[in-house]
């Protein structure tokens, strides 16, 4: 698929699976709803190369018996970094045909795991430091992040520690964003990118795929440049069907003429403080159209100054909050009133619950 802007509308090419017959089609608007997890992140290591074992990233995990390897390094502590530490050191909560023999296998397997900041406590799991986690847990050996590996293929972490004979590493680093339907070549694309590598931006050399998106309005829901491309859940750290419904729903509101554009955030806070979406505090006399139509610098830095698009509850919470209050009241059915605090509340409790059900 390629999609370009030519005389005031888009131009869409498609082509076919089965047939591989391709076809233009002509459009107003465009949503970009595609995900964010087609490209899989692994950090540029100095002499990464030089490593003598296996490396996968943890989209392709399965199973921990699959991995066939006894001395194991997980880098990354979030989600699906614990989730593999946890099962390969015997604290699985499901079943897969050849469990039980991995059971009987797992005393033989070492794991450590590289934290991005040892001092901290795991963000989703038990401390493996912690004489009071439970035992599978203690296996974990937690170790800081990597530095470099040395032409012998022995892996140098910054606080000096070596470790030598690690059979896989497991990259448990995350994702990228990736548009490959529009070309950098393309208009409006070619003047205003979406994908740039910057000091702020992480990204992978061969292929098209950055940890943010440029170009974006402070609520990283429209393209600055040609606010006719949104962008539906860009956003992490959030729960998305609600979030991507009620972006949805205000674009289409906007592209109908039945609500002014968005206002401008606070832009110098950060996507995960909640001040930023505070309604009450932003300039709603300036939209995001009118301020990209204004001659010279923007006021504010656009969301890829910080690096990611991490929210977590309560910024969520307030995002939700402002778009809600934005829609015309006429469209303020109670299916689109502001999430109750109870249930608010209750995702903040999150971590207590899971492990109170599934015990991890």
């Amino acid at each position: 698929m390629r999609a370009k802007r030519v005389d005031n509308t888009w131009l869409v090419t498609t082509r076919a699976l089965d047939s591989q017959q391709e076809q233009t089609h002509t459009f107003d608007y465009i949503v970009a709803a595609h995900g964010r997890c087609n490209a899989p992140y692994i950090p540029a290591i100095p002499g990464i190369s030089n490593f003598r074992g296996r490396q996968i990233h943890s989209a392709w995990y399965r199973y921990p018996d699959t991995l066939q390897a006894r001395r194991i390094l997980i880098v990354g502590n979030n989600s699906s970094g614990a989730d593999i530490a946890r099962e390969l050191c015997g604290g699985a909560v499901r079943t897969w045909p050849t469990a039980a023999s991995w059971e009987r296998q797992l005393q033989d397997v070492s794991v450590f795991h590289s934290y991005q900041d040892p001092t901290k406590p795991p963000p989703v799991d038990f401390d493996p430091r912690d004489e009071s986690s439970p035992s599978w847990c203690r296996r974990i050996q937690v170790v800081g992040p990597i530095q470099y590996i040395d032409e012998q293929g022995v892996i140098v972490f910054h606080d000096g520690r070596r470790l030598t004979n690690i059979d896989m590493i497991v990259w448990a680093t995350g994702f990228l964003y990736q548009v490959p339907f529009f070309h950098a070549s393309d208009p409006p694309f070619a003047e205003s990118p979406l994908v740039v590598r910057d000091e702020h931006t992480r990204a992978i050399p061969s292929v098209s795929a950055v940890s943010v998106l440029h170009q974006l309005d402070d609520w990283m829901l429209f393209y600055r440049t040609e606010p006719s491309v949104c962008f539906l859940g860009l956003p992490n750290r959030i729960v998305p069907f609600p979030m991507v419904q009620l972006q949805a729903r205000v674009a289409a509101h906007i592209w109908l003429n039945k609500m002014h554009p968005l206002p401008r955030a606070r832009a110098e806070l950060r996507i995960n403080d909640p001040e930023r979406w505070n309604i009450r505090s932003m300039d709603t006399s300036s939209s995001v159209a009118l301020d990209q139509a204004q001659p010279g610098p923007r006021r504010f830095e656009s969301p890829d100054v910080w690096g990611d698009f991490t929210m977590g509850a309560d910024a969520e919470a307030a995002y939700t909050d402002a778009l809600l209050s934005l829609l015309p009241a006429a469209s303020n059915a109670p299916e689109w009133a502001p999430f109750p605090t109870w249930r608010r509340e209750l995702r903040k409790q999150g971590k207590a619950k899971r492990r109170e059900i599934l015990g991890y």
